[in-house]
This record gives C-alpha cells, structure tokens and sequence, in this order.
C-alpha cells in the first residue's frame, strides 16, 4: 500500500510539472524584419526577451509574453517608450499591448505592420 501511494505521489507531482509547462507562454525565436522608407526595422526574440532596432539608430530591449491575438512589449528604458508611446506607456512601467498575429508564410505581424522572418 505504501508503494501505491508513493507512485501516486510521484504521478501526481508529474501531471502538474506538465500543467506548468503547458501553461507556459509562446515564445518566438529568430529575427523578424521589415523594410521602411530608409533601411529596416526589426525585432529579434530570443526566448522572453526582444530587441527592437530601427534603422534611425534606435534600440531598445525588454521582455515580451503573447495572449492570443496581442504582444505585449515591456521595454527596459521607461522614459525613452514615454517619448514614443506617450505618458501611458510610462505610467505602465514600460508595457506596451500591440495587435499580434503570426501568418502562415512564417511572418509575424504586429500593430498591423508585417515582419518577414530573415
């Protein structure tokens, strides 16, 4: 009897370590781009993280987690995401939710602009 409740221990302790790893995010990986009136733009992911470059010189980098149809950026450099997303994104500690889609070609698309995976 003792060794029954001991493999049911061990099952149990086995079917939540799965129920956390299904209840992790989706992550992306690689470096997705697209082309802007000089140069490109780009966002690299690499687990949880991201960087975001543009052609302008401009990098910034933080973390990111997909819901559904949404990508939700938090940059690490609050003031600066103030001065492009505007007092709200400060007021949020950083976060930005933009619309998130990943198409069938392998793309990415988010706030309705298209990123080709290079």
């Amino acid at each position: 009897m003792k060794k029954l409740k001991a493999l049911i221990a061990v099952l149990l302790v086995g079917v939540m370590a799965l129920g956390l790893v299904a209840c992790g995010g989706k992550t992306l990986e690689g470096t997705y781009s697209k082309k802007v009136l000089v140069g490109k733009e780009s966002f690299s992911f690499d687990g949880d993280e991201f960087v975001m470059q543009s052609s302008i010189g401009l990098k910034l980098s933080g973390t990111y987690e997909i819901d559904d149809d949404k990508i939700i950026l938090t940059f690490e450099d609050v003031d600066k995401i103030a001065k492009l997303f505007g007092s709200a994104a400060k007021e949020d500690e950083g976060k930005v939710e933009l619309s998130f889609a990943e198409n069938e070609d392998g793309s990415i698309t988010i706030d309705g602009a298209k990123y080709e995976k290079e």
